[in-house]
């Protein structure tokens, strides 16, 4: 849909003025494709209705991989803001498709921060309550028209039926998740979906930063990261027992399969039991002081620096491929040296200090990576 807007070049107090019209115009037109969207929701909505049993009408995967699509299609919207939009507009439609609160429960240290995470996600058109018990908190979510939001540290290793609905990150040292937990419905789940366990370890390679880290938050957010240094000891450690989960790319869709990754899951001992698609956008990494001008060598993993070659391709730099995106940030965050660069995500660049010196590097606005979700058989275990 295109929107005719005002000419760009007017007088200035004019110019506010036509582009306060063009803005409500956008306004109109956003308000016209939601009238057309409410229809779509009641309608989905009666034909979820099979059993009549008191479930959350949520489909978390479902909402990740939406605003995963919005994200890599929008150009001067940033991501955060997607999904903040987004989510909104998930949580209006779940409640009008079968009305739901949220009960918030931890120490009263966390009330904060559970109201304000609880506004972000879920709007003010979904009532929010505090919980006087734990008791109380488990009984409500367990009725089928409840989300629970709790720390963590919280929540019982046994969830009591509930089905974990995301994991948020906070700005906390004492309670840096929060559990947002509730009872989907049976409807929302794909036919034989391999379901995240809550408890337990997921094995990946790099570091913070990395998307091998981003597809562990979004497929098993309740367990415990293992970051290990290569592909191989990621599957070992499902093999030995000291991981329940691994994360493994095996292929992109700017170069294709991920080069040996396919070999070590043909291990009799492991099983590919589901798989998760991210979308990857990297950028170039620096220590403060550098820039395109300094940069003489970048580092990367090869299937990175294969999906930033068109780009590399018009600099002499010198190449040198690591383990992972991660590490190569890593190590040019602790070497300081303004020659050298890393490619990888802007998450990384966040975790290692490092300024971003030039962004989207990658082929294609359409770069994705499919992680394969690994377990050992349990005829092994």
């Amino acid at each position: 849909m295109t929107i005719q807007l005002s000419p760009t070049v007017t007088p200035i107090a004019h110019g506010v003025d036509l582009l306060r019209a063009d803005i409500d115009r956008i306004d109109d037109q956003i308000l016209a494709l939601l009238e057309q969207r409410y229809p779509l929701v009641q309608r989905l909505a009666g034909a979820k209705n099979v059993t009549g049993e008191r479930r959350l009408a949520l489909r978390p995967a479902r909402e990740r991989g939406i605003v995963e699509r919005l994200a890599a299609r929008a150009v001067g919207v940033p991501e955060a803001d997607i999904r903040q939009i987004w989510r909104s507009i998930f949580a209006l439609s779940a409640r009008h498709q079968r009305p739901y609160r949220v009960i918030l429960w931890g120490p009263e240290e966390a009330r904060l921060t559970l109201t304000a995470l609880a506004a972000t996600r879920h709007g003010a058109a979904v009532p929010v309550e505090w919980a006087d018990s734990a008791e109380e908190a488990w009984r409500a979510a367990a009725g089928g028209d409840a989300i629970l939001m709790l720390p963590e540290g919280a929540a019982p290793a046994d969830a009591h039926g509930l089905d974990l609905i995301e994991r948020h990150a906070t700005d906390r040292a004492d309670h840096p998740w929060v559990l947002e937990l509730g009872r989907l419905a049976e409807a929302e789940a794909e036919p034989g979906a391999w379901i995240a366990p809550t408890t337990g370890v997921v094995a990946y390679l790099g570091g913070h930063g990395s998307y091998s880290e981003e597809a562990c938050l979004r497929v098993a957010p309740a367990l415990r990261l293992l970051p290990l240094g290569d592909f191989a000891d990621v599957l070992r450690a499902v093999r030995e027992g000291s991981a329940d989960l691994a994360l493994v790319p095996v292929e992109n869709s700017l170069v294709g399969p991920i080069e040996g990754v396919r070999d070590l899951l043909g291990h009799p001992e492991l099983r590919v039991v589901g798989e998760e698609e991210v979308a990857v956008r990297l950028h170039l990494l620096g220590v403060e002081g550098a820039s395109l001008e300094t940069v003489r060598k970048v580092a990367s993993h090869p299937a990175a620096l294969g999906q930033c070659a068109d780009w590399l391709g018009q600099r002499s730099w010198k190449e040198m491929p690591v383990a992972s995106t991660a590490e190569a940030a890593r190590a040019v965050a602790v070497g300081g040296d303004v020659t050298r660069a890393a490619i990888g995500s802007e998450a990384a660049a966040i975790w290692h200090g490092l300024t971003i010196l030039a962004r989207d590097l990658q082929g294609s606005d359409r770069n994705v990576t499919r992680f394969a979700i690994v377990e050992r058989r349990r005829e092994f275990a």
